[in-house]
C-alpha cells in the first residue's frame, strides 16, 4: 500500500513521490478491516494480532457456529510468505497426522525419523481446529514446539519457525493432563453468538441486500518480523511494573497464584498490546488484556 504526494511547479504537476506505508500502519488497516468483516469480534481480533506480535499462542473457545475457525483462518491468510498448517482434530487423531509420518527410507535403516514437510514442525502459523477433542498424547507432543520452538526428530533437534498457534474448541481443556498445554495457550477468548443487530447486518450481507466488506490488506512475514522486533523496544516504565506487583498481591489474597513464567509472558503481551495501540510505552491501560491471560 502506497501513499502518494503530488508536487506542483508553475501550475504543472512535476513529480510523484511514492512512500510505502509502514508495517504498523498496514497492521492497523488490517485490524480495522477484520473488525468490519467480523462483527462483534474486536477483542478476539486484537488477541490474535497480539499473539502474532508477541509470538504467543491463542485459544478461541465457544459454541459451534460462532465463526472461530473462519476468523482464525482469515488472519492467517492475511500474512503472506508463511507456511500455514491447519488440522481438524478428533479423538482418534494420532501424532503422525500433526508431526509427520515416519520416513520409510530411514525406518528401513533402523532410524525413526518423521517426514515433517508441510506438517506442524515446519509451519509459521498453525490452526488446530477442535483442539479440545484431541487426546493428551497428541497435545503433549506439541509442547516443545509451542514453548521452545524445537522439535526432536529422531536424534536431531530441529528449530521450528512457529510464530503462533491458534487452538479452536467447542470445549474447554480442563483435565489435569492438559495443564501444560493450556498454560502455553497464553491468550484466551470465549466467542459468543451475535446479538440481534449484528446478526441482522450479517444476514443482509449474506443475502446481498448490502455490500459485504472485504479484507484487502496483506502483511508480509518480513513486516511481521520487523514489528516483533519493534515490540521488544516498547518501554516498560518502573511504575507500571509496580502496578503489576500490586496486581499479583491482590490476586494472592484471592488464592489465585500465577507462575513466574506467566508473568514473563505478561510483560511481552503488554508490550505487544501497547504497540498495537501505537503506543511507545506500556501503561496501566494495557492491563485490560490481562482479563484474557490470567
Amino acid at each position: 500500500m502506497m501513499a502518494t504526494e503530488i508536487a506542483q511547479t508553475n501550475g504543472h504537476i512535476t513529480a510523484l513521490t511514492v512512500t510505502p506505508k509502514s508495517a504498523l500502519a498496514k497492521l492497523q488497516q488490517l485490524r480495522e478491516e477484520l473488525k468490519t468483516v467480523y462483527l462483534d469480534r474486536s477483542e478476539a481480533i486484537d488477541l490474535i494480532l497480539v499473539g502474532l506480535l508477541s509470538k504467543m499462542h491463542v485459544f478461541l473457545g465457544g459454541k459451534p457456529g460462532t465463526g472461530k475457525t473462519e476468523l482464525a483462518k482469515a488472519v492467517s491468510d492475511a500474512i503472506t510468505g508463511t507456511t500455514f498448517f491447519h488440522y481438524l482434530m478428533t479423538k482418534t487423531t494420532v501424532a503422525e497426522e500433526v508431526l509427520g509420518a515416519p520416513d520409510l527410507a530411514e525406518l528401513q535403516k533402523g532410524k525413526f525419523v518423521r517426514d515433517t514437510e508441510a506438517m506442524l514442525p515446519e509451519a509459521h502459523l498453525a490452526l488446530m481446529d477442535e483442539i479440545g477433542k484431541a487426546n493428551s498424547i497428541v497435545r503433549n507432543s506439541a509442547l516443545g514446539l509451542m514453548n521452545e520452538r524445537e522439535f526432536l526428530n529422531g536424534k536431531t533437534k530441529l528449530q521450528s519457525p512457529l510464530i503462533t498457534m491458534i487452538g479452536c474448541s467447542n470445549e474447554l481443556l480442563d483435565g489435569e493432563e492438559d495443564g501444560a498445554f493450556w498454560d502455553r495457550l497464553s491468550l484466551r477468548y470465549m466467542v459468543d453468538y451475535l446479538g440481534d443487530e449484528d446478526l441482522r447486518t450479517l444476514l443482509l450481507r449474506k443475502t446481498s441486500n448490502i455490500t459485504a466488506p472485504q479484507i484487502t490488506t496483506m502483511l508480509s512475514l518480513a513486516e511481521l518480523e520487523q514489528m516483533q522486533t519493534a515490540v521488544k523496544n516498547v518501554a516498560f516504565p518502573a511504575p507500571v511494573i509496580d502496578s503489576l506487583i500490586d496486581l499479583q498481591r491482590e490476586l494472592k489474597k484471592e488464592n489465585f497464584i500465577i507462575s513466574t513464567r506467566k508473568y514473563v509472558q505478561i510483560v511481552t503481551i503488554l508490550k505487544a498490546h501497547a504497540y498495537l495501540q501505537a503506543e511507545t510505552e506500556v501503561s496501566e491501560d494495557s492491563f485490560e488484556i490481562l482479563n484474557h491471560v490470567i
